[in-house]
């Protein structure tokens, strides 16, 4: 599958769909509702800085930070 995205979309979009895949759990286990998790992962493919932009760049720990960023945020207190 990851040659697939990587074929129809780009290297980066599937290295961040394995990013985004390994916080799946994380998500499951921690956010209550379907739109608690679609809104998580949203936020970190919509949000600023664009993370498909730091891949292009080589950051890859930019984006991993920027999920745990996001991780923290999206939390319950």
């Amino acid at each position: 599958m990851k040659a697939e995205v990587a074929e129809l979309f780009g290297e980066e979009y599937a290295r961040l769909a394995i990013m985004l895949n390994d916080a799946r759990g994380w998500a499951k286990g921690t956010l209550p509702t379907y739109q608690d998790r679609k809104a998580f992962f949203e936020g970190i493919v919509n949000g600023d800085p664009d993370p498909i932009g730091l891949l292009r760049d080589g950051r890859d720990q930019a984006v991993l930070d920027l999920i745990a960023a996001a991780q923290q945020t999206a939390a319950p207190a």
